[in-house]
């Protein structure tokens, strides 16, 4: 397992010092999967950071700003218009093109599926969010579509000489069972 970033950069002693005050901080020494927390989200510093002010607070605000943003567009500035598509997103993000129709069933059926847990509305609404951005930029720029479907493509082919990789862990299963409905 690989060093990270950070602490290739710490001396042993700065190590131990980071463990004693947050013991779950020993992940953050390398760059493997994490099975917990690096930094304790409701304890630590850095954790607490994570949580609310970069997933709750930032994210969730750009993610809404920019799919509002998106809606307005589509919309075509006509207030009326922009009313409706928010009580009716499915409507406005259409796609043509089979790819992007296809991965926006397919993205949209699975966050349904496997986001399941107790935060499970707000959770779907920033993935569908998500979604909704980044597909409507594939459909919108030639430059990220024709670049994406290359990422498709390459992933797709990785993933065909090793699906092993999509195989879930043991830690990974006991995770969904405990957190998805």
């Amino acid at each position: 397992m690989s060093e990270s970033f950070a602490s290739q950069f710490m001396t042993e002693e700065e190590k131990r010092a980071m463990l004693v005050h947050d013991p779950q901080a020993a992940q953050a020494l390398h760059n493997g999967p994490r099975d917990g927390f690096a930094h304790n989200c409701y304890l630590g510093g850095l954790g607490m950071f994570f949580q609310k002010t970069v997933k709750n607070t930032i994210i969730e605000k750009l993610l809404k700003e920019a799919w509002d943003g998106c809606l307005r567009y589509k919309s075509a500035g006509n207030k009326k218009a922009f009313r409706e598509a928010r009580k009716n997103p499915e409507a406005v993000f259409v796609y043509d093109d089979p790819l992007l129709a296809c991965l926006n069933s397919v993205l949209k059926e699975s966050i349904v599926t496997h986001h399941t847990d107790n935060d499970a509305v707000r959770k779907q609404q920033l993935l569908f969010w998500a979604t909704d951005i980044g597909l409507t930029l594939l459909n919108e720029d030639i430059y990220y579509r024709a670049r994406a479907k290359l990422h498709l493509k390459d992933i797709i082919d990785a993933l065909a000489d090793h699906p092993e990789w999509l195989e879930l862990s043991q830690v990974e299963s006991e995770n969904i069972r405990r957190w998805n409905k």
